[in-house]
């Protein structure tokens, strides 16, 4: 495979690039918001186990499974993914249709750390900053977003948040994007991941060692 460069600047990928941060980064600077608005309260490690939908839902705590919580609620907001409790115990009280199917895809999350400056000038980017980077190898992709956020103070929710980096404004965020089966043999044989890599998406070993590819 012949690695090629080819640099796109259009102006919404460009918005988009500007904006990523971390996943994490977002999720602690988004609590901390919360956080500080006085008519709402966070409650950690809370399970949510069933509800009646007349306005009583009940919780369970996750470090104490012994103790669980009625709460009354107005409106009951559904975002629990795919396996969602909300869905279940709403299909149990209404005819609802529902059908699960999975997609051939998984994906594993990585970090172009900081390193030696890129040749462009910009300080600390071990590539260029100002793109989408893309590897395509056919039913699999790896991507790299530069991380343009400096760095992030969490106070309140620190024991969910990662520390402060300082680097963190010189990170990409990266992807590996693949068929199930494709992890499978790569989980089995973990000394073919480098070479995988190498024959796939040819120069990301330059920027991401072994060990964190493991």
């Amino acid at each position: 495979m012949k690695a090629l460069r080819k640099a796109e600047q259009p102006d919404l990928l460009q918005r988009v690039i500007d904006a990523s941060i971390p996943f994490e980064d977002l999720t602690c600077a988004l609590l901390d918001s919360l956080d500080a608005l006085s008519n709402i309260k966070i409650f950690f490690n809370h399970k949510f186990v069933r509800a009646n939908f007349h306005g009583t839902a009940l919780f369970e705590d996750e470090d104490w499974l012994s103790h669980s919580a009625e709460v009354k609620f107005d409106m009951m907001l559904g975002a629990d993914g795919a396996h969602s409790t909300v869905r279940y115990n709403m299909m149990k009280v209404s005819c609802m249709d529902y059908q699960h199917e999975y997609i051939d895809l998984l994906w594993c999350e990585f970090n172009i750390k900081p390193g030696k400056a890129h040749n462009d000038g910009a300080r600390g980017w071990k590539i260029m900053p100002n793109c989408l980077h893309i590897w395509p190898a056919g039913d699999f992709t790896f991507i790299a977003i530069p991380n343009k956020v400096r760095y992030f103070e969490f106070s309140a929710r620190e024991f969910l948040c990662l520390p402060s980096l300082t680097e963190s404004g010189r990170l990409f965020a990266s992807t590996v994007f693949m068929p199930a089966g494709i992890f499978a043999t790569l989980k089995a044989d973990e000394s073919q991941i480098p070479s995988f890599f190498d024959a796939n998406f040819p120069g990301v070993r330059n920027h991401i060692s072994d060990k964190s590819l493991i």
